[in-house]
């Protein structure tokens, strides 16, 4: 909603005149944590593989049943090792992460088998789809104290929602307005910004 409002207001050049670049964190190289990628159904695997790189994680294997994805994201990150099965990388003792950004009904099928190999485990959105998959990896997760995260890459991978996230939090948009209620669900009120007064 706010770039709608954004567009709308002509404040487009007072946020362009104050967005900064950043460099890019150098790898934390002390104690790496060795990941491994099972399944690249969607590109966002790129964007997880590299976050956790810039942690200092060390990309160690890769699965994945397409040949032709398997290939290109081969190429992208060819210090990976092609697995010739999921269970190869889950039985590997020295992985410690999983990432996944498989067929979205099968990652928390996924993430489950992952936390009872012991490993903790890192899926695109939705990472869980149904009521069941999250009773069971509530249920799992408690069992084996592991990790099951989802990323959510527009949210903190993209540099324009975090300068958004900021402008939100110095009130440099006004008061934001969220309604509530049956009017909400169905559409009937309007969401909508006050945006403060600009100078050209």
């Amino acid at each position: 909603m706010l770039s709608g409002a954004y567009l709308l207001s002509g404040f487009q050049g007072k946020v362009f005149a104050e967005t900064k670049t950043y460099d890019i964190p150098k790898p934390i190289v002390a104690g790496r944590i060795k990941f491994a990628v099972i399944n690249i159904d969607h590109p966002h695997i790129y964007g997880m593989t590299d976050a956790i790189k810039r942690g200092g994680g060390e990309l160690v294997a890769v699965y994945a049943r397409q040949a032709d994805l398997v290939n290109a994201f081969s190429k992208a990150y060819p210090e990976a090792k092609l697995a010739k099965s999921e269970n190869e990388i889950l039985e590997d003792a020295s992985i410690q992460l999983v990432l996944s950004s498989g067929i979205p009904d099968e990652r928390a099928p996924l993430g489950i088998r992952v936390m009872k190999h012991g490993k903790d485990y890192l899926t695109d959105k939705p990472g869980i789809i149904t009521l069941e998959q999250l009773a069971e990896v509530k249920k799992v997760q408690q069992q084996t104290k592991r990790i099951y995260s989802i990323m959510y890459s527009e949210r903190f991978e993209n540099k324009g929602t975090e300068k958004a996230s900021k402008l939100v939090a110095a009130g440099a948009t006004g008061t934001t307005i969220v309604p509530d209620g049956p009017a909400a669900m169905t559409g009937g009120a309007a969401v909508c910004l006050t945006l403060p007064m600009m100078s050209s």
